[in-house]
This record gives structure tokens, sequence and C-alpha cells, in this order.
């Protein structure tokens, strides 16, 4: 018998994906034509999100959209004292740096390292090492060294008021200064 035929059509999907650091963080089948909802704005240490590499605005196709970061420059700032001290080249690293620190002697004294704080506790950081994010303020440990009899020796100054005695020999403990220098530091920086 006579009969009619009716096509039937079903809306074409597309495959919209959003990449970082080649992981996709977000995937969704959408309709043809349909606006596309981009996700929040990732984030990554050591970089600063800059958009996404592609603006689709509705979908035609399958597509991914791959997140697009630019690396951040924290600044070093080195100081002996008050005194601000320039280190051009090694004024700024970002997270993907490795390098040692620049060294500051003053006559008669032994550079012990670069400290975050002015009260010289922790651990000094002598390099700038790969993963490491964030601004520094840097300050130079440099402990007096006196020579007795041809002997060099630690002033303990810095940290205990000791008097020197001769040949770097402490007159109560009969310890060399040296030791009494590293030790009581070791006593300060962990609490002890």
């Amino acid at each position: 018998s006579d009969m009619e035929v009716n096509a039937i059509y079903e809306v074409k999907k597309c495959t919209v994906k959003f990449i970082v650091d080649e992981k996709v963080i977000k995937e969704e089948k959408i309709d043809y034509n349909a606006a596309v909802v981009y996700p929040a704005d990732p984030s990554k240490a050591g970089y600063t999100f800059t958009g996404w590499d592609k603006e689709v605005k509705e979908v035609k196709e399958d597509v991914e959209i791959i997140a697009t970061f630019t690396i951040i420059k924290y600044s070093i700032k080195y100081y002996d004292s008050a005194n601000e001290l320039s280190y051009p080249e090694q004024s700024e690293y970002t997270i993907e740096d490795n390098f040692y620190l620049p060294t500051f002697n003053v006559n008669l004294s032994k550079f012990m390292g670069w400290f975050t704080n002015q009260d010289f506790t922790g651990d000094a950081l002598c390099q700038i090492s790969q993963g490491m994010t964030g601004d520094l303020v840097l300050y130079a440990l440099n402990v007096v060294m006196e020579y007795n009899e041809g002997v060099e020796c630690w002033d303990t100054t810095p940290f205990t008021s000791e008097t020197d005695a001769a040949k770097g020999i402490d007159t109560i403990t009969t310890l060399p200064k040296i030791f009494e220098q590293d030790f009581y530091k070791y006593l300060i920086d962990n609490d002890l």
C-alpha cells in the first residue's frame, strides 16, 4: 500500500577535552553548535595561568583545548646586616632553576651561609634547587676569624660572651673554639 517514510535525525555530539600538562582535567560530549563551558582556571606551582589555547564558543567538531602558562620569576635580595648586596646574575630564579648561591666573604671572617632571617636560625641556604618557589630575602652570616699565634680559631662573639684563649682553646672547657661555635649554633637551631 502507499507508505510514507520519515527520516529521523539525532543531534551530533562533539567531544570537548580540557588539558593541563598533557592530562585531561575535563571531558564532555555536547551537542553540535552548543556553547562550550570552560572549567575554572587551573593552577600550577611556579607558573601563572595565561589562558586556553583556543576560544571555542560553539562546538562544531571534536576539540582539545589546552591550558597555557608562563613561568614566574622570583626575586632574590641579599643583605649583610642592613646593607643590600648586588648579585645581578643571581637576583632572580624560576621553579626550573638549579644553581649555587654566591658567597660573601668579609676580611678575617668565615662565611657560614645565607639565612632567611636575621636571627640566623634554621639551616643555611647554599643553593636554589629545582622546585623552589617564592621571593627570597637572604642574610649573610659571617663569623669573625682570629689568629692566635698563627692558629686559626673562631671568635664566638655572635653567640656567647666567652673570651678567647690562646691558640683557640677555651680556658674553661678546654675545647677548641671551633667546636664550641658549631655546637652552640646546633643547640640554638634546635631549641635545646
